[in-house]
């Protein structure tokens, strides 16, 4: 009964700073405080994660976009590069169409052409 006694008094003790209770009790208010900062610090990540993916995601959106739109540029490049070949071929077939009629020669006339 007396050690029973002795550690009762060895944790609590009315308004004494250094019982073994009131160790327990700050002890429990530091980890109390340290798994608050943990708690935040995981709520903090989680919502550096969801941006993160959502980055991630956007910047995929914009890659595509950006291959779609260079291939839209190269072919408005081609067109452009294009345009004066276009414009010089219009030029010889209305050159063409200003020359005379000659008759072509028939498809027998090419074998003897070789044979001369």
């Amino acid at each position: 009964l007396n050690a029973l006694e002795a550690e009762a008094d060895g944790l609590y003790r009315k308004q004494a700073q250094g019982t073994e209770l009131a160790l327990l009790k700050k002890r429990l208010a530091d980890l109390k405080s340290r798994k608050d900062a943990v708690d935040t610090l995981a709520s903090t990540y989680e919502s550096l994660e969801a941006e993160r993916l959502d980055a991630t995601q956007q910047y995929g959106r914009i890659i595509s976009e950006r291959a779609v739109l260079a291939a839209r540029l190269d072919a408005i490049d081609r067109y452009g590069r294009a345009r004066p070949l276009l414009s010089d071929i219009r030029r010889k077939i209305a050159r063409l169409g200003e020359l005379p009629d000659i008759a072509s020669p028939a498809r027998t006339w090419t074998g003897s052409v070789t044979d001369l």
